[in-house]
């Protein structure tokens, strides 16, 4: 008998047929204001003029995502353009960062210039490849914004309360809260970088940002969840197992993480583990169709037949459209009663 496991989540496969390739050059600028009386770090400051300048290159790419996907006849929601665009950058060189004085003489604007290639292959790559899931991206690219409009909100905040203030003592306290503010942004920064990596296949680049992001974040579980899948793409089973066992520590709910695990563990026959790490992510996700699916290969794997039996029917409950459950469950039925 043969077998199929579910894959680890790391792009729903949406299946297309390759256009011809061109590539697309596209500038963009961002850019931010830091008041001279806050003391505001210019690393920082331009980290966030950066980030906005590669989030209106992305808003350029997007325009070709869609037009690849009309070309292609499918329709793509905002939150996957959004996601599909930000991760086919490829920046070029370093950015341009520039501080130009405001007539106020209290504070200065920081304008950064970034050129960005977009590779169309790159973009029907992110289709139809696979091994990865649209939907993991777009939550990743949704968390990402999402936390730094918390960190933007939560800075403007800190300014005000900064003006309110009057004694010495008090100032200090904020600015520490800003620098651990400024480090929460950058770090994220740095896995947003990763990610782009990862999309592009460029794994070993995109572990080094990852762990940049931990150096700035050291308590960063969505840091080390990445490090194992790339790692994982690498066939590092052990490199990804501790990435993943990190991740899981510092978020005991992590679902996709202990899932992950189980993928890992399962790959280097280490079945015992593998149950255990599909369990627990059940247990956090009773509806991880593709874990009950992983544990009945295992089950099928060591001999017990009816409890793989018991996990196939489990995973068609929860997805009657799960292929891969139905045809492993039709394989074991064909045997036994062969």
């Amino acid at each position: 008998m043969s077998f199929r496991i579910s894959a680890a989540i790391l792009i729903s496969a949406l299946f297309i047929s390759p256009v011809s390739a061109e590539q697309r050059i596209v500038e963009a600028d961002g850019e931010y204001v830091i008041s001279y009386s806050f003391e505001e770090s210019f690393a920082a400051a331009s980290e966030r003029a950066r980030a906005e300048a590669i989030r209106n290159a992305s808003n350029q790419a997007g325009i070709y995502v869609e037009s690849i996907s009309e070309i292609q006849d499918l329709v793509l929601t905002y939150d996957q353009v959004r996601a599909i665009s930000t991760n086919v950058l490829q920046i070029q060189g370093e950015p341009k960062i520039w501080m130009e004085p405001i007539a106020d003489g209290k504070s200065a604007r920081i304008r950064c210039h970034v050129t960005a290639l977009v590779d169309d292959e790159n973009i029907t790559s992110i289709f139809r490849d696979s091994r990865l899931s649209l939907d993991d991206a777009v939550r990743k690219n949704k968390e990402l914004e999402e936390k730094n409009a918390e960190l933007n909100a939560e800075l403007e905040r800190l300014k005000q309360k900064y003006e309110s203030v009057s004694t010495e003592s008090e100032r200090k306290q904020i600015l520490e809260q800003v620098k651990i503010n400024d480090n929460q942004f950058s770090a994220n920064q740095a896995l947003e970088d990763g990610n782009r990596n990862f999309y592009q296949n460029k794994f070993q680049d995109a572990i080094k940002n990852y762990e940049r992001a931990i150096e700035l974040n050291p308590n960063f579980a969505d840091a080390y969840y990445n490090i194992g899948q790339a790692n994982y793409m690498l066939q590092n089973y052990r490199a990804s197992i501790k990435a993943y066992q990190n991740a899981v520590k510092l978020n005991s709910k992590f679902a996709d993480a202990f899932y992950n695990l189980g993928i890992c563990y399962s790959a280097m026959k280490n079945y015992n583990s593998a149950i255990d790490s599909y369990k627990k992510s059940i247990a956090i996700n009773p509806n991880h169709a593709e874990a009950y699916n992983n544990m009945g290969v295992i089950y099928e794997e060591v001999g017990k037949y009816n409890d793989a039996l018991e996990c196939f029917n489990r995973a068609l409950e929860i997805n009657p459209d799960f292929q891969i459950a139905r045809e492993n469950r039709d394989e074991l039925l064909n045997w036994r009663q062969s």
